[in-house]
């Protein structure tokens, strides 16, 4: 039996949404290895399995990506989007290096660069969205946003 239109649709979003999600995962892990090599950690944690584990997501990536061959006109835009963070998000991956420091600082700015496209990506397709941690206790602290105002505080 044929597949109708919205079912093929509907399809093609859920590949779309979960080779979204797998790089939001790779971000996150990516940010994961990154802590793990920081100086705070002092090479406590095993990099290797992390470094697995971040390949594996990547893999899984490129497998769901492919699986969505060419885009359709309407999913140009996010989808280009989408294909410059996995380029990002594998740049990133290689500029690590096993010592502590080298490769940290290109490996920060290719991991920002490829969320920056996801967020593109995110505020152009329905279903898609990236966390807003802007109200988390972890977010920037109000002074560095000039702002002059607490929660609870009135001005």
């Amino acid at each position: 039996m044929k597949k109708s239109l919205f079912e093929t649709e509907l399809d093609h979003l859920n590949r779309y949404d979960r080779c979204f999600e797998e790089c939001r995962h790779l971000a996150t892990q990516i940010g994961g290895l990154l802590l793990a090599r920081s100086s705070v950690m002092k090479g406590n944690l095993p990099l290797q399995p992390l470094r697995v584990a971040c390949q594996v997501t990547f893999d899984q990536i490129k497998s769901q990506r492919a699986s969505l061959g060419d885009a359709n006109s309407s999913d140009q835009h996010a989808l280009s989007h989408i294909d410059r963070a996995v380029a990002l998000l594998k740049t990133s991956m290689d500029a690590l290096s096993d010592d502590l420091l080298s490769g940290a600082e290109s490996c920060k700015n290719a991991l920002a660069a490829a969320i920056r496209e996801l967020r593109f990506a995110a505020s152009t397709t329905p279903g898609l969205s990236m966390v807003d941690l802007t109200c988390a206790c972890c977010a920037i602290p109000d002074a560095d946003l000039n702002l002059k105002t607490r929660p609870g505080v009135i001005s």
